[in-house]
């Protein structure tokens, strides 16, 4: 869109680039900050020190220089407890609404015009303190649902598909399944089915899991039960059904 750098923090690593496109350098310089192995350190709690995120995070949205996008994950994580928390958090998080209120437009070299933008990733918005949130214009909530069934299926059923096998499985078994296509439909149907209520995250770790496990295509589901409960081989499919028929 135009944005100049655009860098992610967590409380661990601190700045860093997610993309390695070097936006980071680029945002050390207007930050005023130095790199260490890939990272710009900083930590969360203390908003009174000019070294901590939080004055990082105020001291790049107020300028007008360059678009800048900081994108803070794992909010939920920053601080101990909502009920209890130290100074040194409410400072930070102060200085931050402090930051978002003071961001300023940018003019790009096409003649538009973005505005400086903080992204807080959190697992619930209740994960920070409310009066971040709460009847501030400059904030707006955008809630990450579950995929829907047709999101699913999109996954299971576009080009996607291959990711979820190691090459030389998909490639031995799809020769099959081109002949059979309505056998492939019901495999994938099952599977969209069978990962309701998953998020995105969750039904990745199923493409990754299943691939390093060399699942053939035709017991894909079976990863989800793996993936849940940790069970690799399904009873049902061991039964000796002439023994069952016959049993007295």
């Amino acid at each position: 869109m135009g944005y100049k750098n655009i860098v992610f923090y967590d409380s661990l690593r601190g700045f860093y680039d997610n993309y390695e496109e070097g936006y980071l350098e680029n945002f050390a310089k207007i930050a005023d900050s130095s790199t260490n192995q890939g990272y710009i350190k900083a930590d969360f709690k203390g908003g009174n020190k000019n070294d901590v995120a939080a004055n990082i995070v105020r001291k790049t949205l107020s300028q007008n220089r360059e678009a800048t996008v900081i994108v803070m994950n794992y909010a939920s994580r920053y601080i101990t407890s909502l009920d209890k928390m130290e100074q040194s958090e409410i400072d930070s998080f102060t200085v931050l609404l402090q930051a978002s209120l003071d961001a300023k437009d940018v003019k790009t070299e096409s003649n538009g015009i973005l505005k400086n933008l903080l992204v807080l990733i959190t697992n619930k918005s209740n994960d920070i303190p409310a009066w971040f949130y709460l009847q501030n214009s400059n904030v707006k909530m955008i809630t990450l649902s579950f995929p829907s069934k047709e999101e699913r299926e999109t996954l299971v059923k576009g080009p996607n598909f291959p990711s979820f096998f190691a090459g030389e499985i998909y490639l031995e078994d799809i020769i099959y399944y081109n002949e059979h296509f309505d056998e492939l439909e019901k495999i994938q149907n099952k599977f969209a089915a069978l990962t309701e209520r998953f998020s995105f995250t969750e039904i990745n770790g199923l493409r990754r899991l299943c691939k390093n496990e060399k699942i053939h295509i035709k017991d894909m589901c079976d990863i989800i039960d793996l993936y849940k409960y940790g069970i690799k081989e399904n009873p049902w499919k061991s039964l000796d059904l002439e023994s069952i028929r016959n049993a007295k």
